[in-house]
């Protein structure tokens, strides 16, 4: 965990990790009669690492779910995985109220949320609801689920800045995205030339234009996913050790869950030496250093 962190920072964060891996969603529960299902607001978060999780809990309530790993009957490997999960209106009103400045990608699905519980307060032992309050909430519910299928593509990538923020609200915002969708890493290709590098995919452009309206560090791609939806999504990477040493710094005390891959990214760019000539070949000792770096990451 990261050193002391101001409110706006602290949240700032958090709505970087719910724009990555949290989601905002009007439930339904049908009850045993069939009749009058129950529509209520729902919020949770997902993460490999509990500090993130916590961090949620410890500031807003709810209940935190351990998942452990485990192997699918497909054969897929699933980690360690903790869920954050809140619910009930008199929770979820606070922490929309609270979060929704603070979030780029998913501040349209939280302010309906909140729009929701604000029509539909809760009224303990109220008589069965009216057809007309039925339809309008599975209208609302039909609604919420539909923001997932949004085409974000048809959102233009914006210009880059030439600059680079010391605005920390924004710093802490990319390191909830990194903690979420982030991933620090060193390749190594078959010449056994290794390099580092920061990956941050997704498939809503809106977080990634943020980046880049606040940082002139690294580049954009549109890549094919399988996973995704739309069976296309985009690829923010920071490539050079020259914009690894400037980005890394400024993150790394915002980060919760992959400050640890973060800090020997960091150590390997600064202790990195270039070879004179390549023809040669890299000595075997800076081949050495090389993968050591690549097996702590």
């Amino acid at each position: 965990m990261g050193g002391y962190m101001t409110r706006e920072e602290d949240l700032a964060y958090i709505g970087g990790l719910m724009d990555g891996d949290g989601s905002f969603t009007v439930a339904r529960r049908q009850n045993k009669e069939g009749l009058n299902p129950l529509y209520y607001p729902f919020i949770q978060f997902g993460s490999s690492g509990k500090e993130s999780t916590q961090l949620m809990k410890d500031k807003f309530e709810g209940n935190i779910f351990f998942s452990k790993s485990h192997t699918k009957k497909d054969g897929i490997n699933r980690k360690d995985f903790f869920h954050w999960t809140l619910e009930k209106s008199g929770k979820c009103l606070p922490f929309l109220e609270t979060v929704i400045p603070y979030l780029e990608i998913k501040r349209e699905r939280a302010e309906f949320l909140k729009e929701f519980i604000l029509k539909n307060p809760f009224k303990r032992g109220s008589n069965p609801l009216t057809r007309e309050v039925l339809e309008s909430r599975e209208a609302d519910y039909l609604k919420m689920r539909a923001f997932n299928d949004e085409r974000t593509f048809k959102r233009p990538l914006v210009k880059q800045s030439r600059h680079i923020t010391e605005d920390s609200q924004f710093w802490a915002y990319l390191a909830g995205l990194l903690d979420s969708d982030g991933s620090f890493s060193i390749k190594k290709e078959k010449r056994k030339v290794h390099s580092a590098q920061i990956l941050l995919t997704q498939t809503d452009i809106r977080g990634i234009n943020k980046i880049r309206k606040n940082i002139c560090l690294g580049t954009v791609f549109l890549v094919k996913a399988k996973t995704a939806q739309l069976k296309s999504c985009y690829r923010y990477g920071v490539y050079t050790r020259e914009e690894l040493m400037i980005l890394l710094p400024r993150v790394i005390p915002f980060l919760r869950v992959k400050k640890m891959q973060a800090e020997v990214l960091l150590e390997f760019c600064q202790n990195f030496t270039p070879v004179q000539n390549r023809r040669n070949g890299i000595p075997q000792e800076e081949l050495n250093i090389r993968e050591s770096y690549y097996i702590k990451v």
